[in-house]
């Protein structure tokens, strides 16, 4: 089990390597990891809640295609590959060739204390042509970081909304 730290801070941090570059960011957050699940499978909600993703599309069910907008290239739209689904715990998107190029995201969610969570997002882009792409691809440390918060504040609502009832139905 995780525990809150200076690395679970919400602030995104990249690491980078000649073929590779891998950005992760872990947040607290005071809601129930079904909770956040909810909120990061709501494929019809993302935009709603979270200011870093414009348009997501398609189904949440493994070898599904997803088609996302983000604010990191206001032009273009990714299409990403449900590769992996543990309910409510892992979620991996995956979108390229792993040879040539490929984007790898794992959502995590760990469970902390009785009632939190600890959220992580990880992307690591990869590939025999990283050398060439990387240097024209935006830096995504404020952009994970901006999402972890908007899970972090949607949850929390939610989950605050969730005791407010069960305590009334007492």
């Amino acid at each position: 089990m995780l525990t809150p730290n200076k690395e679970i801070d919400g602030r995104a941090k990249t690491t980078k390597s000649l073929f590779s570059r891998t950005t992760n960011v872990s947040i607290y957050i005071k809601a129930k990891p079904t909770v956040v699940w909810k909120i990061l499978t709501n494929i019809e909600d993302f935009a709603r809640w979270n200011s870093t993703i414009l348009l997501l599309s398609g189904n949440l069910n493994i070898g599904s295609k997803l088609n996302v907008k983000s604010n990191l290239d206001l032009e273009k739209k990714s299409i990403y590959y449900i590769s992996h689904l543990d309910p409510p715990s892992k979620m991996v998107w995956t979108n390229g060739n792993r040879l040539l190029f490929k984007s790898l995201i794992s959502y995590t969610i760990d469970p902390y204390q009785e009632n939190d969570s600890i959220f992580g997002m990880n992307e690591k882009l990869y590939g025999s042509l990283a050398p060439l792409i990387l240097g024209y691809m935006p830096d995504f440390d404020e952009t994970f970081s901006q999402f972890a918060l908007d899970l972090k504040n949607e949850a929390e609502v939610i989950q605050k909304a969730n005791n407010l009832i069960s305590s009334l139905k007492k």
